[in-house]
């Protein structure tokens, strides 16, 4: 990721390019391609989506992305000193770091081979606004939400 680090996009995460990265355009720059060849959407339908729920849907998922990722590092600190403090691993400290370094790296690209797929689903079925709801449905709908909060 551009912004946590990992991944391989211009949007801060996944391998999609919907914000800018290694894909490929075609028509009048209306699809956007990710490295696998997919079409991820057109720029419309992410423009409504950003529009409707105030962040663009690739920068959404690029942030889960980010977060996994920093849960994965922590933890494997975490794991790392609880084995550096254990009295029979104590020892061995270029083992466990060494043990340790794998293990993160091998969740990291677990992660970083998943995600694309998890993004594909959230853009294309999760993340979606449908074309008939515009920019006043969004304030139709933000206005009942803070009138039931109160």
């Amino acid at each position: 990721m551009a912004q946590g680090g990992g991944s391989s996009s211009g949007a801060g995460g996944s391998s999609s390019s919907a914000a800018g990265g290694s894909g490929s355009s075609s028509g009048a720059g209306k699809v956007v391609e990710n490295v696998a060849g997919t079409a991820l959407d057109d720029e419309e339908a992410m423009a409504r989506t950003e529009n409707f729920l105030g962040i663009h849907p690739v920068r959404f998922v690029d942030d889960i992305y980010n977060f996994c990722t920093l849960y994965i590092k922590r933890s494997v600190d975490s794991m790392e000193g609880a084995l550096m403090d254990d009295y029979e691993t104590k020892n061995d400290t270029i083992e466990v770091s060494q043990g340790c370094a794998g293990c993160q790296a091998r969740l990291i690209a677990s992660l970083d081979k998943n995600v694309d797929k998890f993004e594909l689903y959230m853009v294309r079925n999760c993340l979606r606004v449908p074309s008939h709801i515009d920019d006043s449905s969004a304030l139709i709908i933000a206005s009942a939400g803070s009138a039931s909060a109160a």
